[in-house]
């Protein structure tokens, strides 16, 4: 039986199991999804950036920018505001022209971004993770405890918040 490539790229697993043979197309697929959680996280970070410096309004309204413009029409940094721009354009929110170094929030985009009023705009949904993260040293005492955690001791500012902005803009159209 030949050792399935993890073993020859990462010098094998540290931890021994009794579990089913290894299969090398699961390890594949199991590692492809953490990275896209992981980066689903980062973007998430950064979309909520984005929404509050109004780096996507301003690509609504003005069109396709470069780093430069958009951090001088926005009056961020130019090296901060570039490396959002490959986020985004990575996780196919925004579109990127080489040739003119310039992004774009595609028009079909605008709803979800840039457009406060819109039944789906989703800003306000990438905030909520943010209390999870603010409280995990609280939600990890409770696995080992079994206590549970009290709404009075969440770290809920941003949940309320954002849950409120996304059932409001999404309530107009029910």
């Amino acid at each position: 039986m030949m050792a399935p490539a993890y073993f020859f790229l990462y010098g094998g697993p540290t931890l021994t199991t009794t579990a089913a043979p290894f299969d090398q197309a699961k390890f594949e697929a199991a590692l492809h999804r953490l990275i896209n959680d992981v980066g689903s996280v980062i973007t998430a970070a950064s979309v909520i950036t984005g929404d509050k410096l109004g780096l996507y309004k301003t690509l609504a309204s003005t069109g396709p920018l470069t780093s430069e413009e958009l951090a001088q029409q926005t009056q961020t940094h130019e090296r901060y505001v570039r490396e959002w721009l490959a986020n985004q354009a990575a996780a196919g929110y925004l579109t990127y022209d080489p040739q003119t170094r310039r992004f774009t929030l595609p028009a079909e985009h605008v709803p979800f971004f840039a457009d406060d009023n819109s039944e789906v705009n989703m800003c306000g949904m990438f905030g909520m993770g943010q209390p999870l993260f603010a409280d995990e040293p609280k939600i990890t005492e409770a696995f080992k405890t079994g206590k549970g955690i009290g709404w009075e001791a969440v770290s809920y500012t941003h949940l309320a918040t954002d849950s409120a902005r996304t059932s409001s803009a999404s309530a107009s159209s029910w």
